[in-house]
């Protein structure tokens, strides 16, 4: 996955000086190839989606009003959360929803405008949920992100925004595949910040 990161003037960091079919290309779109996906943006802790905790205690709530008797079962299944931990999710989901309205309202939208207002709802409302992702990893392909309302160009329209592209994933496929290296960050600026997993001879 190649994740392309936005300057301040809205360019593409890592082909800010791609310009091909007299088209250049700015932030305000997402790039995306025929075997690209997105995903939710559901927070997690440790794995268990913000969702499902809400739902648990809903869930909780809604079953000792109908049945009292059920109390000691939901005692003992609730008292794996920490206290607070369902306004901490709560705070999670509502957070990733204000978070994306922004960034979207700033970036690919205008957020003064009221017909792009109501694109960004609905963008929000399909990627921050659980009920129709069910998981986490869940794919979302270009044409269900464009029917969603994002600004989706492919990559196989542009043959060398395609090539540059691809020669930046294979580079960083390889330099994970054949060194100890798990997860590279770099910017415009050649500056990165690099891990790698210690191997311990035996």
């Amino acid at each position: 996955m190649i994740e392309c990161k936005f300057l301040s003037d809205g360019k593409y960091s890592k082909i800010e000086n791609c310009k091909s079919n007299n088209k250049k290309y700015k932030g305000k779109e997402i790039i995306m190839g025929k075997q690209s996906s997105l995903g939710p943006i559901d927070p997690q802790f440790n794995g268990i989606p913000a969702y499902n905790i809400m739902m648990e205690f809903e869930e909780a709530k809604k079953d000792l009003l109908d049945n009292p008797k059920n109390a000691q079962y939901w005692a003992i299944k609730l008292q794996q959360y920490p206290a607070a931990f369902m306004k901490t999710a709560i705070d999670a989901i509502e957070l990733s929803g204000k978070l994306i309205e922004e960034w979207l309202g700033t970036c690919m939208f205008d957020k003064n405008n009221l017909d792009d207002n109501e694109i960004i709802k609905k963008i929000v409302s399909k990627l921050n949920e659980h009920d129709d992702s069910k998981i986490h990893g869940r794919h979302f392909n270009a044409e269900f992100c464009r029917s969603i309302g994002l600004k989706i160009s492919m990559m196989e329209d542009d043959g060398q925004l395609q090539d540059k592209i691809l020669s930046v994933h294979h580079a960083y496929m390889i330099t994970l595949d054949g060194t100890p290296t798990i997860k590279i960050i770099e910017n415009h600026q050649k500056k990165s910040v690099i891990s790698n997993i210690q191997i311990v001879a035996r």
